[in-house]
């Protein structure tokens, strides 16, 4: 008796409630690219490459490799730039891997883009593919700096 009275609770409360519709698949996939590494490697080899853009403020890499690194360099400066530079720095140190590095990163290129929203990185595609598999290569670098590869276009 107790178990007719609960299953029809729960059918008035279902029929209450309005369907809920899901998209067949998201709108934004979350997948990262794996590069052909394994988890840990994966995220040594992007801690690594990180530090030595942050480091060199250029570096040149693969394709693939350039845009899988956008996100977490634009995100390490955008730690840099927030007002609680305690937090930021902490978060921002789980990724860099030199001292060094993260004090750069803090002093100098968090404060080059206090007034930029975003798009502090540029992928460049080289037109030369690496010799040894021929594999795409492109150069990433900081925007709004000196020594660009590629010169600003004056604002309209």
């Amino acid at each position: 008796m107790l178990r007719l009275a609960f299953a029809r609770a729960v059918q008035r409360v279902s029929a209450q409630r309005a369907p809920v519709v899901t998209p067949a698949r998201s709108l934004k996939s979350h997948r990262r690219k794996k590069l052909n590494r394994t988890s840990a490697h994966r995220i040594a080899m992007l801690r690594n490459m990180v530090t030595s853009l942050i480091k060199h403020e250029r570096i040149r890499t693969t394709t693939p490799k350039a845009k899988t690194l956008r996100p977490y360099a634009e995100r390490l400066v955008t730690y840099a730039k927030k007002s609680d530079q305690r937090h930021g720095m902490n978060l921002a140190a789980r990724i860099v891997r030199e001292q060094g590095a993260l004090r750069k990163l803090f002093e100098v290129i968090g404060p080059r883009y206090a007034t930029r929203n975003g798009g502090y990185t540029r992928v460049l595609h080289l037109m030369q593919r690496r010799r040894g598999d021929a594999a795409p290569m492109s150069v990433i670098e900081f925007v709004d700096r000196d020594g660009e590869l590629r010169v600003p276009k004056p604002p309209r």
